[in-house]
């Protein structure tokens, strides 16, 4: 079937399509994000399970399209703890267009977005590169390649840190031009290869490093050991030249993977670390693994603290704060009735790990309708802050409130959620028009 949609023509694509449904199976729900020739929502996957995902639609040609398709639907074969999965992947009209669109796992954040505000530490990016190369490595043992390796796509979907997917392509696809420095030189010749993966892999960890991307193969000359040697065998301008992300594993520490030649059918583990204490001090790699996932997503969802707004010098109605638990705690239970006014009130539970690395405070700010029985009718954010995660946590909590009833007559109450190193605190007060 030849695409609808005229080659290089703008298209309009965006919120307007909200509440449509994509092949009477994924409801578009929320608008994210995209350009003329895409467009990004917030979906649900029909498993029964009401598990968010998020779907792209793109526009395409007929030719474009098929091999587009042929690679969505070969990336949903995959299986791997730090790629991002595939739901699906096709074809569909839309408002009298025809599009594709791809379903993919919904990421709560991206590298992309931390950037801007501070560069990664050397352990920081220890950590994040990691599963990272884990991921790389089990695409190429696969005979793929990512394409598209860059901040953007690496993402935080839970307590794991994934790489996007809806661009793993074979090694004989089309080369896809990237802006900035993620465009490695072998592009401009029509080549693409697993080498093209470890140049933007180099170019990702300069970014993270700096918050720039590399403007000449110098550029990693002072980054700290070992990844000063990682980037510039990466940036390496002769594809054939550049490290192997075996090299780029060893390099870090990563146990050295068996040969391919020799390698079993199943993915080689390139994630399991070299412990570099004595063999007496050593712990489980499963158990070092768990650990960096639950910083990584720390590193994303936290910007520096003097990016937050200053804290209130006078609050009232303040509740106490929540100390920081050891592990993922449980929904905080409802407070007795308050001479405030409020009956009810649950914090927001970020894991331990996210409320370790935070530097200052961050602040979301909301405001809430009361209808007369005292439920919560409505909540929009009056500031949500710099993090999805902490404010759609807000969000989830602020919704649970209860205040005391007043027959006859709504109100609206504001509610600011201040999360620390220590925990999370609220501070409610009236609303005064």
């Amino acid at each position: 079937m030849r695409a609808a949609v005229i080659p290089g023509k703008t298209v309009e694509l965006g919120k307007d399509w909200v509440g449509q449904t994509v092949n009477a199976r994924f409801p578009l729900q929320q608008y994210l994000g995209g350009s003329d020739s895409t467009a990004v929502f917030l979906t649900q996957v029909p498993t029964g399970t009401k598990s968010k995902a998020a779907i792209k639609l793109v526009v395409a040609s007929a030719s474009d399209g098929d091999i587009l398709v042929a690679n969505w639907k070969r990336a949903a074969q995959l299986s791997h703890p730090h790629l991002l999965q595939v739901f699906d992947g096709g074809r569909c009209w839309l408002s009298g267009r025809e599009l594709l669109y791809v379903v993919t796992e919904f990421a709560d954040e991206s590298l992309a977005q931390v950037l801007p505000h501070r560069a990664l530490t050397a352990s920081e990016t220890d950590i994040m590169l990691r599963p990272t190369v884990s991921a790389l490595g089990y695409l190429h043992d696969q005979g793929l390649i990512h394409g598209d390796l860059r901040p953007a796509n690496v993402m935080a979907v839970g307590d794991q840190l994934k790489l996007s997917t809806d661009c793993v392509c074979g090694p004989g696809a089309a080369p896809k031009t990237l802006s900035n420095h993620y465009g490695a030189p072998e592009l401009s010749s029509g080549q693409i290869s697993p080498g093209t993966d470890i140049w933007n892999l180099g170019a990702t960890l300069v970014e993270s490093l700096t918050q720039h991307a590399p403007s000449s193969i110098g550029s990693a000359a002072n980054l700290p050991k070992p990844y000063a040697e990682v980037a510039s065998h990466c940036l390496v301008n002769d594809a054939a030249r550049r490290w192997t992300i075996r090299e780029v594993a060893a390099a870090i520490g990563m146990q050295p993977p068996v040969p391919r030649e020799t390698a079993q059918p199943a993915p080689v583990k390139v994630e399991e670390v070299v412990d570099r204490e004595p063999a007496s001090s050593k712990l489980k790699p499963l158990v070092i693994a768990l650990i960096a996932v639950a910083v990584v997503i720390a590193i994303l969802l936290v910007v520096k603290g003097t990016h937050q707004q200053a804290t209130p010098s006078a609050q009232t109605g303040a509740t106490s704060a929540t100390q920081a638990p050891a592990a993922e705690t449980p929904a905080a239970p409802a407070a007795p009735a308050a001479p405030n006014g409020v009956v009810r009130r649950v914090l927001p539970t970020p894991s331990a790990g996210a409320l370790r690395t935070i530097q200052g405070h961050i602040k979301v700010r909301m405001r809430l309708g009361v209808d007369p029985s005292g439920n919560v009718s409505e909540a929009r954010f009056t500031s949500p802050g710099p993090s999805k995660y902490f404010s759609r946590l807000s969000m989830e909590a602020a919704k649970q409130w209860q205040f005391t009833p007043a027959a006859g007559s709504s109100r609206e109450w504001n509610v600011l959620f201040e999360f620390t190193r220590r925990g999370v605190e609220a501070f409610p007060e009236p609303a005064h028009e």
